[in-house]
């Protein structure tokens, strides 16, 4: 089973960070309440969530 990485935050960082792991094997989810630009990658599944900054009980609820 290949691993897996949660990105967060999937502007220009977070879609730096989605494209690295990606070259090296590593399958993204791109978690973000927006559909920011990482969301987009080649590399990554997008997954919405809530605004931890509007909503952190519903966040971690989205976790759970």
């Amino acid at each position: 089973m290949k691993p897996y990485a949660i990105v967060f935050n999937c502007y220009f960082n977070g879609l730096s960070i989605i494209q690295e792991l990606g070259r090296n094997g590593v399958k993204c989810i791109a978690m973000d309440y927006i559909h920011d630009i990482g969301t987009f990658s080649k590399y990554a599944t997008y997954q919405q969530c809530p605004n931890p900054l509007e909503d952190e009980d519903e966040f971690v609820n989205f976790f759970i």
